[in-house]
């Protein structure tokens, strides 16, 4: 059984690293369906346009070509989704394979894939609907700009041409084919935008998915209590997800719930994962460690609180210094803030590849000595 358990280990650290990459790499592959439509988009843009605008009469058929090209490119983002969901959860039950047959890791993808498609939120939504929901929104809000833009334009160009007033020069340029397509451009890609918002429902459902299966596989395997709530390397800020992660509610240890009651995902877009947890991991330690939520949640404020204070006495401390342990990964002291990186002004260099930027960077928001680590000799 030792050795059972140690192979699952392996597995699932690398279960857990495929899943990142693949993570990645649909998120990619998303970035690409939409930079794809956007092209399209602007094409038919610049193919109506009559000199250094799109007149009114193109709007009707621009309206048309951008609901045929959003229908086909729905089509093609659920068709990657549906693939995704297969393979995020086969990877869920693969760390499995020495401890269950074949036909019962079928059995557990098939499943977690139908769990997600047909699981319900607290807003009352599934999947199809949160899908449909960024589909409308993205037709109704490049409809509405180019709607916007070639009206307002068409009618300073009257205007203008009645010589009415002052010629609004801004509105006219508005309705230009460069215009057009950078607005259309943030509203599909850019911050907040449909891409932004297919990501988040592809990346929340597909590691549902993973973990579905991934729980499903450990809850039928002998000799496992539980999975742990597992805080990824990447996970951002402080939230409720490090109250899950280092609550030991049931006297199992830190972030670990019996079949069935681990809280994961806490929220949407989640990085976490969850872990088996055997038998022979629980010490008793952890079964006198046993807490209440509430005791779990003081004790993360306190720490948060501690954290805060020693950050305003000392500005070279980290905002974020409770962390919840990555499986048997050692301490760590990290370099620098994540907001004092971001807030340098060779930030964005640094992240393109300037190697000098990248050096100021670094060497702008080098920890001071009494903070350092010594050296290894």
């Amino acid at each position: 059984m030792a050795s059972v358990t140690a192979a699952i280990k392996r597995a699932s650290a690398a279960a857990r690293a495929a899943m990142n990459r693949f993570d990645a790499q649909t998120m990619a592959q998303l970035r690409e369906l939409y930079q794809t439509s956007l092209d399209a988009i602007n094409r038919a843009i610049t193919h109506a346009a009559d000199g250094d605008r799109v007149p009114l009469t193109a709007l009707d058929r621009l309206r048309h070509q951008l609901d045929q090209e959003l229908r086909r490119l729905a089509s093609e983002r659920n068709q990657l989704l549906a693939g995704g969901l297969e393979q995020a959860a086969e990877l869920g039950s693969t760390p499995f394979v020495a401890a269950l047959t074949g036909d019962e890791l079928t059995r557990i993808n098939f499943k977690a894939i139908e769990f997600v498609k047909q699981f319900t939120a607290n807003d009352g939504l599934q999947l199809s609907d949160r899908l449909w929901r960024v589909d409308r929104a993205a037709k109704q809000r490049i409809g509405d700009a180019i709607e916007f833009a070639i009206i307002r334009g068409e009618d300073a160009f009257r205007a203008a041409q009645r010589m009415a007033g002052a010629i609004d020069r801004d509105a006219i340029a508005a309705a230009s084919p460069d215009k057009l397509g950078g607005n259309i451009r943030d509203l599909m890609v850019g911050r907040g935008s449909a891409l932004y918002q297919a990501q988040r429902v592809a990346r929340t459902e597909l590691n549902r998915a993973h973990g579905t299966a991934y729980m499903a596989g450990a809850e039928s395997t002998p000799g496992c209590v539980g999975t742990r709530f597992l805080l990824s390397p990447r996970h951002p800020e402080p939230d409720i997800c490090d109250v899950h992660a280092n609550a030991n509610l049931f006297g199992l240890g830190k972030g670990v719930y019996p079949p069935g009651q681990n809280p994961w995902p806490a929220h949407p877009n989640t990085l976490s994962y969850v872990v088996a947890v055997f038998e022979e991991d629980v010490t008793e330690e952890d079964r006198a460690g046993v807490e209440t939520m509430d005791e779990a949640k003081s004790r993360f404020q306190a720490a948060a609180i501690a954290s805060q204070t020693a950050r305003e006495h000392n500005p070279h401390m980290l905002a974020r210094t409770y962390r919840a342990p990555w499986d048997d990964f050692p301490p760590v002291l990290l370099h620098a803030d994540l907001g004092a990186a971001k807030n340098h002004p060779d930030h964005a260099a640094a992240k393109n590849g300037d190697v000098e930027a990248a050096i100021r960077l670094v060497g702008d928001t080098e920890l001071p000595p009494k903070f350092r680590l010594p050296k290894v000799t």
